[in-house]
């Protein structure tokens, strides 16, 4: 994980929700923001991937990250986008409940933070911005999506 000291601020970070939880990501990873488009369901993929979908003729994978996270919360439609991220050689589409900003933040406004227990599956976590009186989990596409997902669209 990322020591605060070796971040560069400001950050410009796009801010998300999946189920009642904030997410950011950097905003240099961000190809687009998609209202939902009809996914192409694969049978027997990897866990988390929804399918294939097609942006301007090209297919890629759709990583769920309601899934991933084990979201349960209820989601409203209405609100929910697609955003489309580069991650190792190519993009994926992540599905989320929401996209609610794009914000620029100061060092001061993150924080590492030392999870207990076993934290072998939060390597995606990059810290932790405080925002407005809520907490932003800062992730990384990258560490998020495994390796392979990209080759689902290409097969």
């Amino acid at each position: 994980m990322a020591t605060v000291e070796s971040l560069h601020p400001p950050r410009q970070l796009v801010v998300f929700r999946v189920g009642t939880t904030r997410y950011g990501i950097d905003i240099e990873l961000v190809n687009e923001i998609l209202s939902p488009l009809p996914v192409t369901l694969l049978p027997g993929v990897t866990r988390h991937v929804a399918g294939v979908v097609e942006v301007r003729d090209r297919v890629m994978p759709v990583f769920d990250l309601r899934s991933r996270f084990k979201s349960t919360e209820p989601t409203d439609d209405h609100d929910s986008r697609m955003v489309l991220v580069e991650v190792n050689d190519g993009p994926v589409a992540m599905t989320v409940d929401g996209v609610e900003e794009v914000v620029t933040v100061p060092r001061e406004a993150y924080q590492s933070i030392a999870a207990p227990g076993d934290r072998s599956g939060l390597g995606y976590l990059k810290g932790v911005v405080r925002r407005d009186g809520h907490l932003v989990l800062w992730i990384d596409p990258r560490a998020l999506i495994p390796s392979g997902t990209l080759e689902l669209a290409a097969a």
